[in-house]
């Protein structure tokens, strides 16, 4: 116990858990604002989407390790500490971002044709996606630079649906219904963390971390 509480530690896991809360209470904010009488409902898919992507780079810089190689020769299951300490994390923040949208204000039903159907799910779906490609960076180039891949995607994001057939690979604009969507995301999430629960990140000189 008392190494997994130093793992946790090195983590910083308080100061991540206290990211996240913020993050949760200005998504909150932000929905209730925009689906507000005075707001735009339909602005309420840029939410599902850049929320999530806030989320995931707070999870992605989690995985740094301070110690490097010689964190590898202590006699305990790092890739155990690993999953518990992301999934965690991750079940920690999923549920607070979920019920920022899964309630819409009753003044906002008038207009339901310019809400997205199922927010909680989109939000559900996006956060994983955006969490498996901070993942997958965090393995590649290091913690602090994980969120480069979620964030350059998003910002193509525009140009990506914009191309024939280029809605496919638009996955966090597509409806909660989609099933491609959904299997897109759930890869990126399982490769993402596999990759990090197994192997650990890449540390500022390219060795595993």
């Amino acid at each position: 116990m008392r190494l997994a509480r130093l793992y946790l530690r090195s983590r910083l896991i308080p100061h991540a858990t206290a990211v996240l809360a913020v993050v949760a209470l200005a998504t909150w904010g932000t929905a209730c604002w925009i689906l507000s009488p005075s707001g735009t409902p339909e602005r309420l898919v840029v939410v599902l989407v850049f929320a999530p992507l806030a989320a995931a780079c707070v999870l992605g810089a989690s995985t740094h390790s301070p110690f490097g190689d010689t964190e590898r020769v202590v006699p305990y299951s790092l890739p155990l500490l690993r999953l518990g300490h992301l999934v965690g994390l991750l079940l920690l923040v999923a549920p607070l971002l979920c019920l920022t949208v899964a309630s819409p204000q009753p003044d906002a039903k008038i207009m339901p044709d310019r809400i997205p159907d199922y927010p909680a799910l989109v939000m559900t779906r996006n956060l994983i996606g955006s969490v498996g490609f901070a993942f997958l960076a965090a393995r590649a180039v290091g913690a602090y630079l994980s969120w480069t891949l979620p964030v350059t995607f998003v910002l193509i994001l525009p140009l990506v649906a914009g191309g024939t057939g280029g809605m496919r690979w638009a996955w966090p604009a597509q409806p909660a219904t989609d099933g491609l969507s959904w299997a897109i995301a759930l890869v990126l999430f399982v490769v993402g963390l596999a990759a990090v629960v197994l192997w650990g990140t890449a540390t500022q000189d390219g060795e595993p971390g």
